[in-house]
C-alpha cells in the first residue's frame, strides 16, 4: 500500500510538472512572439527576412494555442484522484491496524485479570514447577513496533474553524512563516486566490511578467488575474513550499482569501460541520513533493 503511495505520487507529480513546463513554454513563446512584433518596423529588413518574422510570429501563435487547449484539470484529474485513493487506503489500513491491535492488548489485559485464567496458569507453575505468565509475545510486540514506525508515517491534526453559520469555513492560515491570514476552505478551487492588498502585505505582490489566470467567480463573473507561486503556506502543523496563488485585481477590494487546492490537493481533509473543525493527515513519503518537514 504504500508503494501505491509513492508511485501514485511520483505520477501525479509528472503531470503537474508537464502542466507547468506547458505554462511556461506559452510565457517563453508569448514574448517571442512580441518581440517579432516590434521588428517589422526596422525600415532595413527585406520582404523575404519580414514575410519570414511572419511566418515564425504565426508558428508561435499556432504553438501557444496548442498549449492551451491543454486543460489542466482534466490533465491531473485521474493522476489526482488515484494518488488521494492510493493515500487514503493506506491511512485507513493503518488505522484498522492500530484498532486491531488496541483490541488485542486489551485482551492480554483481560485474560491476565481473569480468575480463571490465573488459576490455569498457577496450575501449570505447580505442575512443571516453572514459572509461566500470560504476557504479550515477542512476536507481537515486534509488530506493534512495525505498527509505530508506519503510524510516524501519518501526519494528522483537527485544526479549529470559524464560520458565520453557513456552509463557509475559515481557517488561521500561516503564509510565509509569519503572516496569519483567515482563509475560506474552497476545495472546488483549483488554486489559493488572494486580494491584492493581502498579497503585497504578505510580499507576493504580482509583477507584470507574472503570468496571466482567468478566474470564475461565484456571481459567474471572469475577472483576470496574476499567478504567483508564496513561498510557504502553513495550516496547523501542515506546511507546503511553493503554493501556486492567484492574486486578484487591486480593483476587487471585497475579493475572499480562499485556501483552494493548489495547498489541499497535498493532504487527505474533511470538514466536521458538527465541531467545525478541519481534519487533515498526510503519508509522508519521499516523492510526497514540497510539503512538510513538520513536528510529530
Amino acid at each position: 500500500l504504500k508503494k501505491a503511495v509513492r508511485d501514485s505520487a511520483a505520477e501525479l507529480a509528472v503531470a503537474e510538472r508537464r502542466i507547468a513546463e506547458a505554462k511556461d513554454l506559452i510565457n517563453t513563446y508569448s514574448q517571442q512572439r512580441r518581440e517579432i512584433n516590434l521588428k517589422p518596423n526596422n525600415p532595413r529588413l527585406t520582404v523575404e527576412q519580414h514575410n519570414a518574422l511572419v511566418t515564425q510570429f504565426n508558428e508561435l501563435g499556432e504553438r501557444i494555442r496548442q498549449l492551451e487547449n491543454l486543460d489542466p484539470a482534466k490533465e491531473l484529474k485521474a493522476p489526482r484522484e488515484k494518488a488521494n485513493q492510493a493515500r487514503e487506503a493506506y491511512l485507513q489500513h493503518v488505522l484498522d491496524m492500530r484498532t486491531l491491535a488496541d483490541k488485542i492488548q486489551r485482551a492480554y489485559v483481560d485474560l491476565g485479570a481473569d480468575a480463571e485464567v490465573k488459576a490455569a496458569i498457577a496450575e501449570l507453575n505447580k505442575e512443571t514447577g516453572k514459572t509461566y505468565e500470560l504476557v504479550e509475545s515477542k512476536t507481537f510486540q515486534a509488530k506493534l513496533r512495525d505498527l509505530k514506525k508506519l503510524e510516524d508515517t501519518v501526519l494528522s491534526e483537527s485544526i479549529p474553524l470559524r464560520t458565520d453559520g453557513s456552509n463557509t469555513y475559515q481557517v488561521s492560515t500561516v503564509l510565509n512563516g509569519k503572516y496569519n491570514k483567515e482563509l475560506v476552505i474552497d476545495s472546488g478551487a483549483s488554486v489559493m486566490c488572494l486580494p491584492h492588498k493581502i498579497a503585497a502585505e504578505v510580499g507576493v505582490e504580482p509583477k507584470s511578467t507574472d503570468p496571466d489566470i482567468v478566474l470564475s467567480l461565484a456571481d459567474g463573473r471572469e475577472v483576470q488575474a496574476k499567478l504567483v507561486k508564496i513561498p510557504q503556506v502553513r495550516v496547523g502543523k501542515f506546511t507546503v513550499e511553493n503554493v501556486e496563488c492567484a492574486v486578484m485585481p487591486e480593483s476587487l477590494v471585497n475579493a475572499s482569501a480562499i485556501l483552494g487546492m493548489s495547498f489541499l490537493k497535498n493532504f487527505s481533509f474533511k470538514i466536521d460541520s458538527e465541531t467545525n473543525k478541519l481534519t487533515m493527515a498526510k503519508v509522508d513519503t519521499p516523492t510526497s513533493g514540497t510539503p512538510p518537514k513538520n513536528p510529530k
